[in-house]
This record gives structure tokens, sequence and C-alpha cells, in this order.
């Protein structure tokens, strides 16, 4: 029996690597069906309107209405439409002595009243707190710093920046409205805290922010004279794939954190990824190449592995290698594509078969 060749088996190995990602994508990205019993099922449904309001508060827990302020509501709000709707905000005294602020979105089905005290008591009613204020070093002492050169002298008291707060001008809401039923063996942990059943066995609307495209450029410093602030809520509905995929990409952001990463660094990579995503979906959708200029794409593919291996070379750090080797891959990607090159192993496999018939 002959044994397999290094490349045959290396193959084999990465052909299964394929199948197991692929696999686990198909995990990630489908709604969970009941393998048990009980079984709880989604409760929106199209046809049915609910009632979206929005609060604010200083304290991320207030005990009673009198430290919040209603925002608005949507009566009557479709969560399988999309909505976006700006809001002024009266920053509280707390906010702007360098404090919090908190927003909360409220789900809610034939609410009599729509005060706090009264959705908060209501059991049908699906809470989710968001905050509103970031602590970050001011952008304006972050440049100073930066183009003072007599800071160089005195890097102990310039360095030691205070943080202080900001607020978001833009918040992402998603509601999952994809059909799905769970029972308690099947709850996705991305999914765990989130679940509320019903007494008629219902899975409760699931509210969750999409962190993913919120910015730090978008974050204005909160003045101590400023009164007021401008916020836009994006919402748009979602499915339970994306929402288990933004679920392990913000774990994978805290791990980040934790190896030392900042802020800015992650906002970087997100940023990275996203270009990267719409760069891949221009060129996959595109069905002529009229008009680009083979030279200076074959040109970018060779700068590009170029300053990848410089950069390997000389050990960079990942934050950088990484979004680079990615963008190497699919400047090469291109290449191929405007090439048209079509890389294919059956006419190996056939020319190996004939001349073992030859022998």
């Amino acid at each position: 029996m002959k044994l397999l060749s290094f490349t045959s088996l290396f193959g084999l190995v990465f052909l299964c690597y394929v199948l197991h990602s692929t696999y686990t994508l198909y995990i990630l990205f489908r709604a969970p069906q009941c393998t048990d019993t009980p079984c709880y099922r989604s409760q929106l449904t199209k046809g049915k309107f609910l009632q979206l309001s929005l609060y604010t508060s200083p304290l991320g827990n207030p005990p009673n209405g009198g430290k919040v302020t209603k925002l608005g509501t949507v009566n009557p709000f479709d969560p399988f439409v999309d909505l976006e709707r700006t809001y002024t905000i009266t920053l509280p005294k707390e906010t702007r002595s360098n404090g919090t602020l908190y927003m909360f979105a409220v789900l809610t089905k034939g609410a009599k009243s729509l005060e706090w005290d009264a959705v908060r008591s209501q059991s049908t009613s699906v809470i989710k707190k968001l905050p509103l204020t970031h602590y970050m070093v001011p952008k304006t002492a972050t440049i100073n710093l930066l183009n003072d050169k007599s800071t160089l002298k005195k890097p102990h008291k310039s360095l030691n920046q205070k943080r202080v707060a900001h607020i978001r001008q833009n918040v992402f809401l998603h509601i999952i409205t994809e059909e799905f039923s769970v029972s308690p063996r099947d709850v996705p942990a991305e999914l765990a805290r989130d679940i509320r059943i019903t007494p008629d066995n219902l899975v409760m609307p699931i509210i969750r922010n999409d962190f993913s495209k919120e910015k730090l450029a978008d974050l204005v410093e909160i003045d101590p004279k400023t009164l007021e602030a401008t916020v836009t809520i994006h919402y748009a509905p979602s499915s339970v794939g994306k929402i288990k995929m933004l679920a392990q990409i913000e774990r994978a952001m805290a791990d980040l954190t934790k190896l030392g990463f900042s802020e800015k660094d992650i906002d970087e990579l997100l940023i990275d990824f996203l270009s990267f995503k719409n760069d891949i979906l221009f060129w996959k959708r595109k069905r002529h190449y009229a008009g680009l200029s083979l030279r200076s794409t074959l040109w970018r593919t060779f700068s590009h592995i170029i300053i990848f291996l410089y950069l390997m070379d000389e050990e960079t750090s990942l934050l950088i290698l990484i979004p680079t080797g990615i963008g190497t891959l699919i400047e090469m990607w291109k290449a191929k594509k405007i090439l048209k090159l079509d890389v294919s192993f059956r006419v190996e496999f056939d020319s190996a078969r004939a001349k073992q018939a030859t022998r």
C-alpha cells in the first residue's frame, strides 16, 4: 500500500480544517431549534406592533422616576423595519460634573402608561441599559501633547492626562426578529443572559446594541457648561447569527484589552476589518474589469507582499502585522481575479492518472 505524500497529507489536513470551520460558522449562524421539552418559541411575529420608549438617567439603576428623563416613544413600533430617530438630551448636573449617563430602551406591548415607574414594574417589559458616556483622554489634550515639543522635557506631568466623560452621538440597536425555538438544553451561551420566558412559553424580544459600529471619533467631550447633547438612534432588525457573532467579537475585544491593547487600537482594528469586508464585497460582485489597470493592480499586490515581508522581518507588532497580512491576501485574490486565473486540482489529478496509465 502506497503511503500518502506530504503534499497530500497537508491537503487532507487543510480540507478537514476548512470543513470544521464551515461547520462552526453554520452552527453559529443557524437559528436554534428545539431538541427537548419544554420548547420556547420567539414571541415576535410580523404584523404585530409594539411600543419602543427611550429614557435617560445619570444612574445605572435608578430607584424611581425622579432621576429618569423620558426622551420619546415610537408607537406603533414595527421591529421588522429599520428606524432612525434623533433626540436632544438635557444633560443633568451629575453628568456635566464628569459623571455618567445611561439610556434605557424599553419595549412594551399595549402599555397604558409609559412612565418609568409603570413600565419598569410590568413583567412584560423588555429593558436594555446602554451607557451613553465613555471616559477617555480629551482629543485636544492628545493633539497638544503631540504638537508641543516642550512636553518632551516634562514627561511625568504632561503624559498623565485626566480621563473625562464623553457622550456618544450614535447608538445602534438590534432586535432579533428571526424565528427560533429553544429548550433549556439548546440555549446558546451568547444569548443566555438575555432570554426571558413568558407564562405562555414564549421568548421575549431580545435587544442588543451593536458596539462594532461605535467609533471613538463619534464621541464628544462633555463640557461642564454644555447643557444639551444630540444623540441619533439607529435601529435595524437582526438575525440570531449576527447577534451571536457580535457577542463573540465583544468577548474577543475584551480579551485584547486584557492583553494590553488600547481602545484606540481596537477601534482601528474594527475599522480595518470593516474596510476589508467592503473591499471583498465590491470585488466579489464585479463582473467586468473595464477601466482597471492590470499593471497598477499587480504593482499594488507586489508592494503589499514586500511591505508584509519587511514587517515580518522587523518583528512588528501584531496590531500592524495582522491587518497588513490580511490586506496582502486580499490584494493577491484581486490579482487572481483580474488575471482570470483558475487554480484547479482536477487538472493535476487527471494528469497524474494519465502518467500512471502510460507506465
